[in-house]
């Protein structure tokens, strides 16, 4: 039994909808002692942030190295991409108070795949339409030719989420977030995985993912 995580395996019908609509959004993946743990880890990055800290110290022998490496996360990943994955990146997702938008994007648009990559993303606080929750657009992972613009308002969606939270999603989905309008930082962290058969476009050729070390962890803010 794990015990950060509640879950351990994704069922047939939840691997069917992240297929049909390109996300899935599961309810307090996140057990509630870890991530009371998770939170004072990032409170400690926070109040280091400007020190001249490096970029990937903050998690080293954390709670949140234990989340980054948890094999419960790889086998979920390897369900939903359809063979043995690996982790490509991971991310401190600080939206602060009465901040901006985060444009509609693909992951895919800043490190090129050749294959099936998707993003894990945790709300470690809970995010709301106020302080700037995640927005995506169904579908938009089998109709990669359109752009945001191609869509109507009404086909975007809000997913606002309590804290402990997860919503996956595939690397081609559309998705961004709204300003964060309130007194309060919105806090949230990604983690990237890619199929190991995996080759990202390095500028000149491809690199075959699984040879290369995971990107550092870094703070987006």
């Amino acid at each position: 039994m794990n015990k950060n995580l509640t879950k351990v395996s994704l069922s047939v019908e939840e691997i069917e909808q992240y297929n049909r609509n390109g996300f899935l959004l599961i309810s307090n993946l996140i057990s509630l002692g870890f991530l009371e743990n998770i939170k004072i880890n990032i409170k400690k990055v926070m109040s280091q942030m400007g020190r001249g800290i490096r970029e990937n110290s903050y998690y080293k022998d954390s709670h949140l190295s234990e989340l980054i490496s948890d094999m419960t996360l790889h086998h979920m990943a390897g369900q939903l991409l359809d063979g043995k994955s690996s982790r490509y990146s991971s991310l401190l997702q600080l939206k602060k108070a009465k901040t901006g938008k985060f444009i509609f994007h693909r992951d895919n648009q800043y490190i090129k795949f050749d294959g099936p990559g998707l993003n894990f993303w945790f709300a470690i606080t809970s995010t709301t339409s106020e302080n700037g929750c995640l927005k995506v657009i169904p579908w938009s992972h089998v109709s990669i030719e359109k752009d945001v613009d191609d869509y109507e308002e009404s086909e975007i969606i809000s997913v606002p989420m309590n804290a402990g939270d997860c919503l996956v999603f595939n690397r081609l989905t559309l998705h961004g977030s709204g300003i964060n309008e309130t007194e309060y930082d919105r806090l949230g962290y990604s983690i990237e995985f890619h199929r190991n058969d995996v080759n990202a476009f390095n500028g000149k050729g491809w690199d075959l993912l699984v040879d290369k070390k995971p990107i550092e962890d870094k703070l987006n803010c």
